[in-house]
C-alpha cells in the first residue's frame, strides 16, 4: 500500500512538472490561459540580448502517429505570452521583428501589415512598453486576436496566419531553441 502510494506521487509530481518559470530570465507564466494548458517556456534572443520570455499554450495531447511539433503545430487553438526582458524593445520593433518572421512562413503581406498595425496601435496605447510589458497572441489556423498587458489590441483574419505564427516558434527555423527543448522536456519527442 505505501509502495503504491509513493509511486502515485512520484507520478502525479512527474506529471505534473511542467515548469512555469523561464530559467534564464526568471519570468513566471501562469498555468494555464484561456483554458489551455503551459505547454513550455522558452526565450527570444537576438545575439546575446534576451528579448522576451515566452510561454506556450495549447491542449496537447500525446499521439503515437504524429511527432510531437507537428502536433503542437495543429492544434486548433493556442496561445503565446511574450514578456519583454529588454528595456529597448518599442511596439514598433516588437511588431517589425514578428512580421519579418512571419513573412518566411506566410506569404498574404496585407495581413501581416494588418498585425504589424495591430501591435504598433496597442503599443501605443500603453503608458510604456519595455521590459515587463506582457504581448498576447491567441491563435487559431486562420485568426490572431492581440492583446497587450491585457488590452484587446485587435485581430486579423485570413486562412493559415495563426498557424503560421505559432510556427514562427515550432517550425525546423524555430526561433526560441529552448522553448522546443522544454516541449521535448515536458512532453516527449
Amino acid at each position: 500500500m505505501l509502495k503504491t502510494f509513493i509511486l502515485l506521487l512520484v507520478f502525479t509530481t512527474v506529471a505534473s512538472a511542467v515548469s512555469n518559470v523561464e530559467k534564464s530570465t526568471g519570468v513566471k507564466f501562469p498555468d494555464s490561459v484561456n483554458g489551455l494548458e503551459l505547454a513550455g517556456v522558452g526565450v527570444r534572443k537576438k545575439g546575446p540580448l534576451k528579448v522576451y520570455a515566452l510561454g506556450l499554450y495549447t491542449s496537447p495531447s500525446k499521439s503515437p502517429r504524429a511527432s510531437l511539433f507537428g502536433l503542437l503545430r495543429s492544434q486548433p487553438k493556442s496561445t503565446l505570452l511574450m514578456q519583454l526582458t529588454f528595456n529597448s524593445v518599442t511596439g514598433p520593433k516588437m511588431a517589425s521583428a514578428l512580421s519579418s518572421s512571419l513573412s518566411s512562413r506566410f506569404k498574404e503581406k496585407d495581413s501581416i501589415q494588418q498585425l504589424s498595425d495591430i501591435i504598433v496601435y496597442g503599443a501605443s496605447k500603453q503608458k510604456k512598453v519595455g521590459k515587463g510589458t506582457i504581448f498576447q497572441f491567441n491563435c487559431t489556423p486562420s485568426k490572431i486576436d492581440v492583446s497587450i498587458n491585457n488590452d484587446d489590441c485587435g485581430s486579423t483574419e485570413a486562412e493559415g496566419i495563426g498557424k503560421a505564427f505559432v510556427d514562427i516558434y515550432l517550425d525546423e527555423k524555430g526561433v526560441s531553441k529552448g522553448l522546443k527543448e522544454d516541449l521535448i522536456e515536458n512532453w516527449g519527442e
